[in-house]
């Protein structure tokens, strides 16, 4: 088993309240509660965040400390949920403050790229400095990336799929060569910066339900990593994989199946059940809650409230302003 630590590292240092309301300088398309792509990076304080990323260093440290195997990192754009708008710095970064762990880069969005070569050259880069500890993920990108990086989404996976061949050509193929594709050209593509792990680093696919992007992977002999999916959809992608390898002639096993797990943190095993059971976070409005019918509580927004989920509760909206609340409950006793 390879196990890996992963922060989306989340810029958490503005009022919470503000997704909730409509500023006159707002984009006339953007909505109450929309924090991607219009949210508009005014609530941006630039100090904090350079303190958040030193937080997310010490972070990794201990990750490396305490034996983790690898350290994920991710990119996206145009959105609080994520500092990382370029995940070859950040594993360059990690790289040069640990020793061991492999940098599990998940990944680099290809289709955003109008040089791929750029690309290889980058983790190529990050290879080297970590001598020799990159895997090499490749992803296709999300809706708010193509938007934000200007790229037409028709062609999403054309471009990813010629992407991922001239970036394996730019690492195993003596240059100089010349690539005429169909939405890449380079008259000469001879980098100078190649990869130490030979031919090349691993790759990684991670994804959700795509199809076609898991019987990619399967032909290739790349390792996909399901992103949070159910475990009946994981079933399928795993029932998807294997027969789209063998179809080809690859033996399928476990270490071609990742997957991406979201684990609840607290000092203590109770706190982490406790607060994982059920949690409550008021996002506008006022709400009664009664438990057991021995307690009541007032929310307002942006406070929050957890019990065990086989408690007896029932809860009322206060006043004629609308109540939205975020309401998660595990395990599922409804």
């Amino acid at each position: 088993m390879f196990l890996s630590y992963f922060s989306n590292q989340p810029y958490i240092a503005y009022d919470p309240a503000a997704p909730l309301e409509i500023d006159e300088h707002d984009h006339p398309a953007r909505r109450r509660g929309d924090a991607v792509v219009l949210f508009s990076n005014r609530h941006f304080d630039p100090a904090a965040a350079a303190a958040l990323y030193d937080t997310r260093l010490d972070e990794y440290r201990l990750v490396e400390e305490v034996g983790f195997d690898g350290i994920m990192t991710n990119e996206h754009h145009g959105t609080p949920s994520c500092m990382s708008p370029r995940t070859n710095i950040v594993a360059a970064t990690i790289a040069a403050h640990t020793t061991r762990v492999r940098l599990l880069v998940l990944g680099n969005p290809l289709p955003l790229s109008d040089n791929p070569v750029l690309l290889s050259e980058e983790m190529a880069m990050v290879d080297l400095l970590s001598h020799g500890r990159l895997i090499a993920g490749m992803v296709r990108g999300g809706g708010p990336e193509q938007l934000l990086c200007d790229v037409n989404p028709a062609f999403n996976r054309e471009r990813f799929e010629e992407a991922h061949d001239l970036i394996i050509a730019s690492w195993t193929r003596p240059g100089p060569f010349r690539w005429d594709g169909t939405h890449y050209h380079a008259r000469v593509v001879n980098p100078w910066v190649l990869p130490l792990q030979k031919p090349h680093p691993p790759i990684f696919i991670p994804g959700i339900t795509s199809e076609d992007t898991i019987r990619f992977a399967a032909v290739h002999g790349y390792p996909y990593v399901g992103l949070n999916t159910t475990m009946e959809s994981t079933k399928q992608i795993w029932e998807l994989y294997d027969d789209a390898a063998r179809a080809v002639g690859r033996s399928p096993g476990t270490e071609h199946r990742g997957y991406l797990m979201r684990v609840f943190v607290a000092d203590r095993e109770e706190d982490a059940l406790r607060n994982a059971e059920e949690f409550m976070y008021l996002l506008s409005g006022t709400l009664a809650v009664w438990l057991d019918d021995t307690e009541e509580y007032r929310l307002e927004a942006g406070d929050a409230l957890t019990f065990p989920s086989t408690l007896a509760h029932r809860f009322e909206a206060l006043g004629p302003a609308e109540t939205r609340l975020l309401w998660i409950n595990t395990p599922p006793t409804f």
